[in-house]
């Protein structure tokens, strides 16, 4: 953190929603599944 700043907990925790959609014939598409790979990896709990 730069000089001055204070990092501080948030009460109550911030909750995000987020959904992705992509079309049926593109769920082969490598990049497609590497993202949702990667989204799924970070937002488990």
């Amino acid at each position: 953190l730069p000089e001055g700043a204070v990092l501080r907990p948030l009460e109550p925790v911030p909750v995000r929603q987020l959904y992705a959609m992509w079309r049926g014939a593109a769920s082969r598409r490598p990049a497609i599944v590497e993202a949702l790979r990667a989204l799924r990896a970070a937002c488990a709990p």
